[in-house]
């Protein structure tokens, strides 16, 4: 295999930057002075998160025809970030398709001449885990999403491997944040909680880890620099409590004194304690923003948006 380190990325191509984890990465590499690429299905709803972005090429092409990119214009990067992914946590048909468009997409990146291939995988490889989860972890998914990823990871390093280019796997663990999905916990707490409404849960006595959103995208950037290619990265904060010590905690910073229904809801429970001691000291990465902070900054988000209006969301943590 061909080693192709890359000392200052300079450009870059996502796919999925529409989407809650991937715009915050484009906003990170825009700031750091890297020029982007952008693919975007030109029917997404969130296309206008894109719109006015200086030094952005915007591409607007569906995930199915990726492999047209090539003759559409001629492009160059110096790293592919493949964070495009559909379809229902549980639903095979829908989960199947990501596998070849992963794949195309590793493809149209040697083609265009990228030296590095970085794809977001998911905590979701590994399933339900009691204790810390490293990358050396035996993997063992119980959702189609989950298989799906991990099938796409196998998949897609052997694939690199052949082609010469230089891939990286990051599994991201639970990220919160501005633009999150709204049927998980967190915005799911802020709307019941802003509307004065008792949130219904679990017991929460399991462990989890939650990372806040631009610390997931800066440890995607550093991953795309990084000279410790062809591996698997967990990307969590490292640092777990109780769920419902970050119930309690939420309610605190922004509803003191607002009632809990802790036990009122019934669900599968899993724990979740991620290990980031490897993506640490390959890259030098850390967690910047604290719990509070990122609370606060995402419920400054949703408190000043539509999603403050009164409506019934699904929770699914």
């Amino acid at each position: 295999m061909v080693e192709r380190t890359i000392n200052s990325m300079k450009t870059a191509m996502i796919t999925g930057a529409s989407g809650f984890l991937g715009n915050h990465l484009l906003h990170e590499l825009l700031n750091q002075g890297v020029y982007v690429h952008v693919i975007s299905r030109p029917s997404s709803k969130r296309l206008s998160r894109l719109n006015g972005l200086k030094n952005t090429n915007i591409i607007e092409l569906d995930m199915d025809d990726i492999l047209r990119l090539e003759e559409l214009m001629p492009l160059q990067c110096d790293v592919f970030y493949h964070l495009a992914w559909q379809g229902g946590r549980n639903d095979f048909t829908t989960q199947i398709p990501n596998i070849k468009r992963t794949m195309d997409a590793l493809e149209i990146a040697y083609a265009l001449g990228c030296k590095r291939f970085v794809c977001t995988g998911s905590q979701a490889e590994y399933g339900i885990h009691h204790g810390l989860i490293t990358e050396n972890t035996t993997t063992n998914p119980n959702t189609a999403y989950g298989a799906a990823k991990l099938a796409t990871c196998n998949l897609s390093r052997v694939r690199a491997e052949q082609l010469g280019i230089e891939w990286i796997w990051a599994r991201v663990f639970s990220v919160y944040g501005p633009g999150d999905n709204p049927n998980s916990l967190i915005p799911y707490l802020l709307h019941t909680l802003i509307n004065g409404q008792i949130p219904s849960l679990t017991q929460g006595n399991h462990k989890w880890d939650y990372l806040y959103v631009t610390d997931a995208a800066k440890a995607l950037s550093v991953l795309g620099n990084t000279p410790h290619t062809n591996q698997i990265y967990n990307v969590a904060r490292g640092e777990s409590f109780p769920l419902r010590w970050y119930v309690e905690r939420l309610r605190d910073i922004v509803a003191p004194g607002s009632p809990l229904g802790f036990g009122l809801a019934e669900g599968l429970v899993v724990p979740l304690e991620a290990s980031v001691e490897k993506l640490k000291e390959k890259t030098g990465w850390q967690v910047q923003v604290g719990f509070d902070s990122g609370v606060m900054n995402t419920f400054d988000y949703y408190n000043n948006s539509t999603f403050a209006e009164t409506k019934q969301l699904n929770y699914d943590n």
